[in-house]
């Protein structure tokens, strides 16, 4: 920090962006702890400094650990961009150029979620030249520039949890001593095939919860640590997600604990709170009091494909007055076998008693004792939403479609009356993005495309089916609570969309979305 302070001195426009990961791997975070920068120097660089699709991980056919990593890294920097370089390569490390289509893709996600996609000279062809993606991100350059996220709903990616919880030979393959390398130009000394690879079981989780917050297009910013010590940062949102959060401080309870008690609310998974933040186990949760559960123990009903030999089954009620209206819903009621009234579980477990003055809603199948499944509580003005299982880690690993509308629904219920400020209507293939400019007073919805036509059809452990071509979606529907809003354009093209008035605020129609477009309210 005072290195950087010292230079801009000098020359005010010095901006210090080295290669922040190690090497700069994007997934240096998932495996290699030795090679990961501290939250602490990100935080004090202008902008960390990424390569994006080098070395592939395991999901390669999916968009969704790019996506996240771009907005893990906007919030190591504290809501500022980061620079992410997107290798445009079809082979992890092998240069031949992907197809158009492709290249574009990952170019916006990196725009969508928040940051500044860096180009590399040798990264082109005659079909897909380098000014072409630099025009499109000139394009989109006015809605980008000092863009500040639309606080609503906040995510705790923790160093604490990331480095010191589910420890080798527990709950992640982080060999000791090592990282799991390339095999290219790093030793892979991972024990385990690339498909069958984990992360540290907090960044599982992370993952998973953004999964569910993108296909529902909620609002989410990631926090890390310093952040949920801030009570002024805190108090930017209306709720805040501990994603098997276990390893926390006393000054981050402390902080939380007062969030609530002023009208926030939370929403918890499985260990969250369980130890302090060296990774020391604590006897019971540290936010046992604003959960409403005791800690009694771990059960573990994890698998992976092709073998499932332990799971469990849940009841979360089918009418009446123990059916929550956070299992009221029919994404949920789609998972259910015709006349059964029990869910399949695949994941870790938390065995937890409820406090007095608490609501359980469902449990857990299991023999020779049925334990809690949700726990809700009231702390104060807020509320508290605790889930004892991993529900996040499950989504990501062994994902049924029930637990995403649980995730969210959860986040709707622990904000309360706080709904959030913009409601997307379109496909789960959408991701939507949220930004303001000019101290809010205006809007800028991101909308990115990521329909794949080729249909996932190439080898998972070797490399994703490469995208040829765009399938467009058409009439998607974008809410905002705001009665204020006097105009909106859809963006770049500065096209005019009309404004429908509505009894909770005004509603517009993008006609066509190919790739990539924002929605700009004014």
């Amino acid at each position: 920090q005072r290195w950087t302070a010292a230079l801009k001195a000098v020359k005010p426009d010095f901006v210090c962006a080295p290669w922040s990961t190690g090497p700069g791997r994007w997934w240096h975070w998932m495996g290699a702890p030795a090679a990961e920068g501290t939250d602490a120097m990100h935080r004090a660089l202008d902008a960390p400094f990424v390569e994006l699709l080098w070395d592939f991980p395991p999901d390669q056919g999916s968009n969704l650990l790019p996506a996240f990593t771009c907005r893990y890294y906007r919030g190591l920097t504290g809501d500022r961009p980061a620079w992410i370089l997107p290798y445009l390569c079809e082979q992890g490390q092998f240069n031949m150029q992907p197809p158009r289509a492709e290249c574009e893709l990952r170019e916006m996600t990196v725009l969508t979620n928040g940051c500044l996609a860096a180009q590399g000279y040798w990264q082109q062809n005659q079909d897909a030249p380098l000014a072409h993606f630099n025009r499109m991100l000139h394009q989109r350059e006015p809605f980008t520039t000092g863009a500040k996220s639309l606080k609503w709903a906040a995510m705790l990616v923790g160093e604490s949890s990331r480095l010191l919880y589910g420890l080798p030979g527990a709950r992640t393959e982080v060999p000791l001593g090592s990282w799991i390398g390339s095999g290219v130009d790093t030793p892979d000394r991972g024990r385990l095939a690339p498909g069958e690879r984990r992360m540290p079981a907090h960044m599982e989780s992370a993952v998973g919860v953004f999964r569910a917050m993108m296909e529902d297009h909620l609002p989410l910013d990631v926090l890390i640590e310093p952040d949920v010590q801030s009570p002024a940062t805190l108090a930017q949102y209306k709720v805040l997600i501990l994603p098997n959060a276990a390893c926390l401080g006393r000054k981050a309870i402390d902080t939380i604990r007062a969030f609530v008690a002023l009208g926030g609310g939370v929403m918890a998974m499985h260990e969250s709170s369980l130890c302090n933040e060296f990774g020391d186990r604590r006897a019971d949760f540290g936010l046992a009091d604003l959960f409403g559960a005791h800690f009694r123990g771990t059960e573990d009903f994890s698998a992976r494909w092709p073998n499932y030999p332990k799971w469990t089954e849940l009841y979360l009620g089918i009418a009446g007055p123990d059916l929550h209206p956070i299992a009221d819903d029919p994404v949920v009621r789609s998972n259910y076998r015709r006349g059964s009234d029990r869910l399949q579980y695949i994941g870790w477990m938390t065995n937890v008693e409820a406090a007095a003055g608490a609501t359980k809603v469902g449990r857990r199948l299991s023999a020779p004792k049925e334990w809690p499944f949700l726990i809700l509580h009231g702390a104060g003005r807020g509320r508290s939403v605790y889930f004892a299982a991993d529900v996040g880690q499950a989504y990501f690993i062994a994902p049924y479609q029930y637990q995403r509308r649980l995730i969210t629904n959860a986040v709707r219920w622990a904000a309360g009356a706080s709904r959030p400020p913009v409601r997307v209507d379109a496909p789960l293939c959408v991701q939507a993005a949220f930004y303001t400019q000019r101290g809010g007073k205006r809007t800028i919805v991101h909308l990115l495309n990521e329909v794949n036509t080729s249909a996932n059809r190439a080898i998972p452990e070797n490399n994703p089916p490469q995208r040829e071509e765009t399938l467009p979606i058409v009439n998607i529907k974008v809410a905002l609570a705001d009665p204020s809003a006097s105009a909106a354009f859809l963006e770049p093209g500065h096209t005019r969309l009309p404004l429908t008035r509505t009894a909770s605020g005004v509603e517009v129609t993008v006609p066509r979305l190919e790739l990539h477009a924002m929605v700009v309210v004014e």
